[in-house]
């Protein structure tokens, strides 16, 4: 979520990878859209404190600000040595679709989603 993305986990975690970062892979599972996140200012000047570039995960649609967390998570992980094309963005948006949870759409009383990965 954006709270890992802002205390930047994808650095901390390839900081524990004993190999290159350009022989990784990532795969952003579902996560909630830019069309269905509206953030405040302050959200936005938070992330774009740490990173100008960050401008660009942000679109205004009709009077709101919208974040693309999946762009930031992108945008991290190729600054961190993955190459763009390593990088695989599931479509899926947890808001917008009900078979996944989202707190922002149900609350407190939403599931958590939980992810495993493995290599063979």
């Amino acid at each position: 979520g954006w709270r890992g993305l802002h205390q930047n986990i994808i650095a901390c975690a390839l900081q524990q990878y004993r190999g290159a970062p350009k022989d990784c892979a990532a795969w952003i599972g579902p996560h909630i859209s830019a069309r269905s996140y509206v953030v405040d200012t302050a959200f936005k000047a938070r992330f774009l404190a740490q990173n100008a570039n960050y401008e660009l995960c942000f679109s205004a649609q009709d009077g709101a600000i919208h974040c693309d967390l999946s762009a930031i998570a992108r945008l991290q992980l190729t600054q961190a040595g993955l190459a763009e094309s390593h990088i695989h963005v599931a479509p899926q948006c947890t808001f917008a679709d009900k078979r996944y949870p989202s707190f922002r759409r149900d609350g407190p009383k939403a599931s958590r989603l939980v992810t495993m990965a493995w290599l063979l």
